[in-house]
């Protein structure tokens, strides 16, 4: 895995739903609302899976993650995908801050090959991401649209990031 780094997401404002409107907020406004040292954010049907019953939950990025053990993140529900244009500029996400899920990152591992995964960040995945295979379909399918000139196995082929996070419980409520 010797590719240059792929672009980030813009990490200074998002676009938020507030009162039933879109509108585009700074990241650090969101933060404080939330008391959290950043977002996860996460499609809103995977948002649906996370883990009520357990208290640690395994997120993947693909290739890195800004995610730092010891921080607080808030999970929040994509509703509105965001995507890069041919240019590479972003066109931001929506999120949905309500339902938002926190807690605190446990561990942070980068660039792991799919394949090399352990079977323990598996076991406190969302449902459907339980295997290799299935978390390589994940990955394209979250990020085909933000690298669109990029091939099925360019994207896999940069690994995943792996970020271990203590759930609070029960879930925060954010109005």
């Amino acid at each position: 895995m010797n590719h240059n780094a792929l672009p980030l997401s813009v990490s200074t404002h998002i676009r938020v739903i507030r009162d039933g409107e879109e509108r585009e907020v700074a990241i650090a406004e969101l933060r404080q609302l939330l008391a959290v040292d950043a977002l996860i954010r996460l499609q809103e049907a995977e948002f649906q899976f996370l883990p009520r019953s357990q208290s640690t939950y395994t997120h993947f990025n693909l290739e890195r993650t800004t995610n730092a053990v010891g921080k607080r993140y808030a999970i929040v529900p994509i509703v509105k995908s965001g995507r890069r244009l041919d240019n590479g500029t972003e066109l931001l996400p929506v999120v949905d801050v309500a339902p938002a899920r926190t807690g605190i990152c446990l561990e942070v591992q980068q660039r792991v090959p799919i394949a090399e995964v352990a079977r323990r960040y598996f076991d406190h995945s969302l449902p459907h991401i339980k295997t290799p295979d299935q978390l390589q379909d994940v990955l394209l399918a979250r990020y085909r649209s933000m690298y669109p000139c990029l091939m099925d196995e360019a994207i896999i082929s940069r690994g995943c990031a792996i970020s271990l996070i203590d759930l609070d419980s029960p879930p925060t409520a954010i109005g």
